[in-house]
């Protein structure tokens, strides 16, 4: 099970959370001994072979959904095959699972409506000041509440209109550009 471990760094070098990892080891765990079961090597699996794989998940129980995260960790196991050279292709890429329901959110603000919603925040004190400059990085570059908390003063580069995100477990670090409206707002909370 060596294979196991060398698939543990590759999700480690990826940064995925170590509870991912550990399901992930499951599935793969799973998967390699279906395949010694069915006496295949994982870099002989094709198409066809997963679509077996898949079957038999399905005639255990398992439900459309877990099965697509069955195959998508098998993506990745093979996509770290792939990168050490073991295999030339990953079988598992072309598969898509039809008929899987996708939670739906409901009444997206469309940008008009959430360019409305910041204007309309008219608070001028310094807490209120920052709320806005906040609200304005919601609204524009769409960050997360995660990587607000992460922000420092020293990422914000008024001067050159921009904005240092840091990366974390689920984002990469990028700069992005600010609004020319924000540039003010964000000028009055930093003073």
């Amino acid at each position: 099970m060596n294979s196991l471990n060398q698939f543990s760094q590759y999700l480690k070098r990826k940064q995925f959370a170590n509870s991912t990892i550990k399901i992930a080891e499951n599935v793969a765990r799973t998967y390699l001994e279906w395949l010694d079961k069915e006496n295949l090597e994982a870099d002989q699996v094709t198409y066809n072979d997963l679509l077996l794989y898949m079957k038999d998940c399905t005639r255990k129980g398992a439900k459309k959904r877990t099965v697509q995260h069955y195959i998508n960790t098998l993506k990745h196991y093979y996509d770290h095959l792939l990168e050490e050279g073991q295999i030339e292709t990953n079988p598992a890429e072309e598969i898509n699972i039809k008929g899987v329901k996708r939670k739906t959110l409901y009444h997206i603000l469309e940008p008009h409506e959430l360019h409305q919603l910041y204007n309309a925040y008219k608070d001028e004190s310094p807490t209120g000041k920052r709320n806005k400059a906040m609200l304005g990085l919601l609204v524009y570059q769409g960050l997360k509440t995660e990587e607000l908390a992460k922000l420092e003063t020293t990422d914000i580069k008024l001067r050159e209109g921009k904005i240092e995100v840091p990366g974390g477990k689920k984002s990469n670090h990028r700069t992005m550009t600010l609004e020319s409206h924000q540039v003010m707002d964000m000028y009055e909370y930093i003073l």
